[in-house]
């Protein structure tokens, strides 16, 4: 029986952990710049989390749902991608608009200046992200209710190895590509 866990839930474990390196592997570029930079994008971070949770909830949220009526409606894959872009954008907008106030908090916690001047356009970067995130989280959580867990894995590792390569590219440029500088992690 622990076995068929393993098997089952190994997979969901380390997609979950991909979350978390690729905003290792983020920060980590970030501080080869300047503390400021990687305070800044830190600070964008955190507040991205917020919105970034609320639409993960929406997709595990449908997820047992899924399980539930796969059989019988087969369009609702599609349903679930269409909620989930509309909760990428939704939220995307709403943190966009509340920027001013956001920066008030920041003002509020004592960040310093300069810190916030660098963070807000890496958090708007990082909320125009929602959109794709919705997808890829609705499309992992239809993929681990039709019991598919090793693809959301997969998907997880290359995404993380193409975050590890194109960060310092992004970041600090190539003959071809131009410096985005501290932003380039956050696209």
């Amino acid at each position: 029986m622990l076995k068929s866990i393993f098997k089952f839930s190994g997979p969901v474990i380390l997609s979950q952990l991909g979350y978390v390196v690729m905003g290792m592997v983020d920060l980590f570029f970030l501080g080869k710049i300047n503390s400021t930079v990687l305070a800044a994008g830190i600070l964008a971070t955190q507040v991205h989390l917020m919105s970034l949770v609320f639409c993960m909830g929406f997709g595990y949220a449908l997820t047992p749902w899924i399980q539930q009526f796969r059989y019988s409606h087969p369009a609702l894959w599609n349903f679930q991608t269409l909620v989930a872009a509309f909760t990428g954008l939704l939220i995307a907008g709403l943190f966009i608009a509340l920027t001013p106030l956001i920066i008030a908090c920041f003002a509020f916690f004592q960040q310093p200046p300069e810190v916030i001047q660098a963070a807000i356009p890496f958090l708007w970067i990082l909320q125009w992200s929602l959109l794709p995130l919705s997808l890829f989280f609705s499309c992992k959580q239809a993929a681990e209710a039709f019991e598919k867990t090793k693809y959301a894995l997969w998907i997880s590792l290359l995404g993380n190895g193409i975050n590890a390569l194109a960060n310092p590219v992004m970041i600090f440029g190539t003959s071809f590509i131009p410096a985005f500088g501290y932003q380039g992690a956050a696209y």
